[in-house]
C-alpha cells in the first residue's frame, strides 16, 4: 500500500463519502469555481509483452485485455486478464475529487501463457476540454500453483498486479484561467488507502476505483483600478508682457525722437 488517498490529495478523507461515479466536492463552491463536464471515460488494452493467446473483447462496457492457455480441467480455469469500466457522463467543479472508472483483476487458472507487462490508455472526454489522455503500465506476476506460494492464498497460489500511480499531473488553460488535471491513482474507494497492486486470489476477481482531480492554480486577472493614461493639456500660447523700466525706456525713447522731429520742422 502507499500512502492514503486522502493524504495524496491533502484532504480529510473521513468527511468524503463514496458516492459512485458521481463528483464529490471537497467544500462548498468557492465564487471563483468552474463547472465541467465529463462525458465518459474509457480505457483501450495494447502491448502486451510476451503473452500468448491474447484476447481483446468488450463485456457489458467493459473493455477487457484476456491472456494464456486455460487449465480447463480445474474448476477455477480460464482466460486471466484485466478489463476497465469507465464512467458515463459527471458534472464537475474545479477542486472535485472525481471517480473515473474502475479497474478489474480476472485471476483464472492458465497452463501458460500470461504476459510480463499489458499498456492502459485512459480518455478523459471532457465537453470543454476535448480528450485528455493518460497511460499506464501494469506488471503481471502469474505465480504457479505449487510449491511455496509468494504471497497470501487461499486455495491455489495468488497472483499479483502491480502499477505505478506516480502521473504526472497536466496542465492548460480556459477562459483565461489556469487547471491541473491530477490522476490521483487507484483506491479501494474514496477515502481509502491507494493501491499500488493486487494480490488476486486464483479463481477470484480484484477491483480498484481510478481517482482525479480539477484544481484552479491561477483565476483570471481582475483589474480594479485601472490607471488610465491622458495626453498632457494644451496650454494656450503666453503673450510677453514688457517689464516696467522697459516700458519707461521706450516712451523715453519714442519722446525723444518726437521732440527731434519738432525741432528740425
Amino acid at each position: 500500500m502507499l500512502k492514503s488517498f486522502a493524504q495524496h490529495l491533502q484532504i480529510s478523507g473521513s468527511s468524503l463519502p463514496i458516492i459512485g461515479a458521481m463528483a464529490v466536492g471537497l467544500s462548498a463552491i468557492a465564487p471563483d469555481a468552474i463547472a465541467f463536464t465529463l462525458n465518459s471515460t474509457s480505457g483501450s488494452w495494447s502491448n502486451p509483452v510476451a503473452g500468448e493467446f491474447i484476447q481483446y473483447q468488450t463485456v457489458d462496457q467493459e473493455t477487457q485485455v484476456r491472456w494464456g492457455y486455460p487449465a480447463y480441467w480445474v474448476p477455477t480455469g480460464g482466460k486471466s486478464g484485466l478489463g476497465f469500466l469507465g464512467v458515463g457522463e459527471t458534472e464537475i467543479t474545479s477542486g472535485d475529487i472525481f471517480n473515473l472508472g474502475r479497474l478489474r483483476h480476472y485471476n483464472k487458472t492458465l497452463w501458460y501463457g500470461a504476459p510480463y507487462t499489458v499498456d492502459l490508455s485512459l480518455a478523459l472526454d471532457f465537453a470543454e476540454l476535448g480528450v485528455k489522455s493518460f497511460n499506464y503500465t501494469l506488471d503481471i506476476e502469474e505465480t504457479p500453483n505449487y510449491g511455496t506460494c509468494a504471497y497470501y492464498s487461499v486455495t491455489d497460489c495468488a497472483d499479483r498486479i502491480v502499477w505505478n500511480n506516480a502521473l504526472a499531473a497536466e496542465r492548460f488553460e480556459l477562459n483565461g484561467s489556469q487547471y491541473t488535471l491530477e490522476l490521483a491513482g487507484f483506491s479501494s474507494g474514496l477515502g481509502g488507502n491507494l493501491m499500488d497492486e493486487f494480490i488476486s486470489q486464483e479463481g477470484g476477481s480484484s477491483d480498484a476505483y481510478l481517482y482525479a482531480k480539477l484544481t484552479v492554480i491561477a483565476p483570471p486577472p481582475s483589474v480594479k483600478n485601472p490607471v488610465v493614461i491622458r495626453p498632457p493639456a494644451t496650454r494656450p500660447p503666453v503673450k510677453s508682457t514688457p517689464e516696467p523700466g522697459s516700458l519707461l525706456a521706450i516712451a523715453a525713447a519714442l519722446g525723444s525722437g518726437y521732440l527731434t522731429k519738432r525741432r528740425q520742422a
